[in-house]
């Protein structure tokens, strides 16, 4: 599942259509059987079996529709819908984000945390629980919402209202589902918090947190309007960044996903909880 990779399991439509149409056709032919439209009271049936009764022709076209149900129900299990990624450390792993990106997670055991395989991360499993397929994820290390960083040091080279466009360009269809994991470290990190404001933002507005994740919301609501984005608030922000990040989703008709509980080494999910986070996500994706 790395960068891009994936199985497309599309199958044209009207390679369905030929399957039917030779399954259908082939059938009869073996039996010399031959239908051909016919007004109520005639004979439907010619060929070397014309004696075959009406209602077998029937049975063997219920067969026949029978099975193509269930192909058509194969392909589209193979359908898978998909999904990226715009997060922090949270969502890294060596390896599995864009060449050059900060990565917290990796296979180098921690003595604070012991996640060290991809397979353990809360998007891996949730990708393989649902079976999404993973367009890109576009996770930085340390990264903020708003162009403002730690110490006050820019960060526009990393922040998500900066990255937000590339999630766009793994692929020329708008993904299916958009992941936003983020606030973690513009909590952290003490960066100026704004208020809420969904329209004519400035520059200086997106050095503060809530302005800017609204920018970053209204963005996809433009950009991507048929993507279903989720947005994941995780838990132990501050007050004002959690209840804005439910505010600015309610705002653009978004859904949310606040973390509860989360089992965490070092500030970051455990094992355990990659699977917390995992489950939260697939109760709200697939609810059945």
């Amino acid at each position: 599942m790395r960068q891009g990779s994936g199985t497309e399991g599309i199958v044209n439509s009207g390679a369905v259509a030929y399957l039917y149409e030779n399954l259908y056709n082939k059938s009869f032919m073996k039996t010399g059987l031959k239908v051909r439209g016919a007004r109520a009271g005639e004979t439907i049936l010619s060929g070397s079996s014309a004696g075959v009764r009406k209602t077998d022709a029937v049975r063997a076209v219920v067969t026949l529709s029978m099975l193509l149900l269930a192909f058509i129900s194969a392909v589209s299990c193979l359908e898978k819908k998909t999904v990226v990624i715009l997060g922090d450390s949270y969502s890294t792993f060596e390896g599995y984000v864009p060449e050059g990106f900060a990565i917290w997670y990796d296979s180098n055991p921690k003595a604070e945390n012991d996640v060290t395989e991809v397979e353990q991360t809360w998007w891996y499993r949730l990708c393989r629980k649902e079976g999404l397929k993973l367009l890109g994820n576009n996770s930085y290390s340390g990264s903020t919402v708003w162009n403002t960083g730690y110490d006050g040091a820019d960060y526009s080279d990393r922040s998500f209202i900066t990255r937000m466009p590339q999630t766009l360009g793994y692929s020329a269809e708008r993904p299916d589902i958009i992941l936003i994991f983020g606030g973690t470290n513009d909590s952290w990190s003490d960066a100026p918090l704004g208020s809420l404001k969904f329209a004519d933002w400035t520059e200086e507005d997106l050095k503060q947190a809530l302005p800017a994740y609204c920018y970053m919301l209204n963005y996809y609501k433009m950009y991507a309007p048929k993507s279903r984005v989720i947005n994941i608030v995780n838990d132990g922000l501050k007050p004002e960044i959690t209840e804005g990040i439910v505010k600015a989703a309610e705002h653009y008709g978004m859904e949310y996903v606040r973390l509860e509980g989360i089992d965490k080494g070092w500030g970051h999910p455990s094992v355990k909880g990659m699977r917390q986070i995992c489950d939260a996500l697939a109760a709200v994706i697939d609810p059945d």
